[in-house]
Parts: structure tokens; sequence; C-alpha cells
């Protein structure tokens, strides 16, 4: 492994972010507000999408390491979304504090209410299904400024991460559509299929999709952030 990292000259703090998000998860710590949340999804996915970029190769610019720290951040909100029950279950939320108080909901009182619940609820029961749809409301912002990105890799593995993309995505979309939530929503084979062409097709035309969202999702400031945290600033 470290031969891999000298030959493919991927930077210590790159490795640090991920070991930073290994720390988080090993033990309790709870999430006091959405930074903090963006924080620990750079930690645990966005160092593993940085790493990632520098396999890859090219002509790597921050720029496109900024929009890999988006796509990791995006697609482990999507991840924190679907889990929330499956989280609960093992003692533990990625929901902010902050959320919780300004529902007056409180966070010791949700985790063991959301673990015995049915598989397949509804707010009446519980506002997961809320939390849930403002998450997945969050990530939006950063899988469309990561589309942005997918230009910038090398033509072998664009649409591998257009699709890998598309198909997170659709797993938020599908929560946002139902009416309860799944204990674990996921996207069928089929639907793998056709958002792999869709994702072939974007780049084929130079076009994007339609993101839920028009706010900047400040990746830049996260991105620059989280790295000083682990080593001087770039």
């Amino acid at each position: 492994f470290s031969t891999l990292v000298l030959e493919e000259a991927i930077p210590k703090w790159s490795l640090k972010l991920l070991l930073k998000g290994f720390e988080h998860d090993s033990v309790t710590t709870e999430i006091v507000d959405e930074e903090c949340l963006l924080d620990y999804c750079v930690g645990v996915a966005s160092s593993i999408g940085i790493i990632c970029t520098f396999l890859y190769g090219g002509n790597i610019k921050k720029d496109t390491l900024t929009r890999a720290a988006s796509l990791g951040i995006a697609m482990q909100l999507t991840n924190i979304s679907r889990d929330i029950i499956a989280d609960a279950r093992l003692g533990r939320t990625y929901i902010p504090n902050t959320w919780f108080h300004m529902e007056s909901i409180e966070r010791d009182a949700f985790i063991p209410k959301a673990a015995t619940t049915k598989d397949t609820i509804t707010d009446s029961d519980t506002p997961v299904l809320s939390f849930a749809n403002s998450i997945i409301s969050k990530a939006e912002s950063y899988y469309s400024e990561a589309w942005e990105g997918i230009s910038c890799l090398p033509p072998s593995v664009r649409l591998a991460v257009a699709s890998a993309l598309l198909i997170y995505r659709d797993i938020g979309i599908g929560i946002t559509n139902a009416s309860q939530y799944p204990e674990r929503a996921r996207t069928t084979l089929l639907r793998k299929i056709y958002l792999t062409f869709a994702a072939c097709v974007y780049l084929v035309t130079d076009s994007k999709p339609r993101f839920n969202s028009s706010a900047d999702g400040n990746i830049e400031d996260i991105f620059q952030r989280n790295v000083s945290s682990v080593q001087s600033p770039l």
C-alpha cells in the first residue's frame, strides 16, 4: 500500500482525512450541527473520492479534488438518509443536534424510538421521513457540483463515475417520492441499467441532469477547512 501511495503521489492529507473519519465512527460522537455533518462526510467518503482521483491519474487540479469531495459528501448524505433506522438500531444517529432542537425533539429519545419502530413508517410514527428528506435535499447541491467535475476526469472513468452518481442519487429520489420511509431504499437492476444509459447520453451530448437545488454547497470552504485540519493550508 505504501508503494502505491508513493507511485500515485497520493497526498498524506487525504489519508489523514480518511483516518479522521474512521476515528469518528470508532466512538459515539454526536453530530452537533450541519458543519459537523459535512465534515464527517468529508472524512469517511470524500477522502476516498479524492484518493481515487489520484489513482485515476490525469491532470489533477484543486477544482477536480473539490468536485470529488462534493461527490463524497453527496453519497454519504444519501447513505445517512437511507440508514436512519438501521443506524438507530446500532445506537447512533448522524442527524445534527440542531435539527432535533428545531423540531423540539430529544436526540436520546429519538434513537430508541426509531430503532424499535416497524420497518416502514410514516411521520405519524417518528419524523424520520422529514429528516431523510432534509438530508436528501442538502445532497442535491453536492451532486450538482460533483457533476461539473466529471469532465475533468480521464475519459476512461467518466462513465463509471457519472453512472455511480446517478444511481446513488436515485436512492434519495426514491425516498423523497415515497409516502412512507423504507427501512433500506434500493435501486433495481433495471433502473441501474437505465441510469447508466442516461449517464452515457449526458456525457455524449455534453449535458447534465436537472438537479433539484440552486444552492451553493460552499464546497471550496468545506474542502479547505478539512484539509487544513490535518495539515498546513493549501
